[in-house]
């Protein structure tokens, strides 16, 4: 589902631009977009750091992010 934009970092270089905000499969979690600089699908929003109130309960997880990736990596 389209919720709208959102900022997101390149977990490879870093790179920050705004993406559309689609839910992966029916999860609170947006779905990685393509970076537009180098081309990476390990993307994840930049809010992440700042919405770990307790380790990660209620924000979004870095690690959560890592296999999402993984699954993106097996279905490519």
């Amino acid at each position: 589902m389209f919720r709208g934009f959102t900022q997101f970092v390149c977990d490879d270089c870093g790179h920050k631009f705004t993406g559309p905000d689609m839910e992966w499969m029916c999860t609170v979690y947006p779905a990685p977009v393509k970076c537009p600089k180098c081309g990476g699908w390990h993307t994840y929003p930049s809010g992440f750091h700042v919405c770990l109130p307790l380790g990660g309960l209620f924000g979004l997880n870095k690690r959560i992010y890592r296999r999402i990736w993984k699954s993106i990596e097996e279905t490519v």
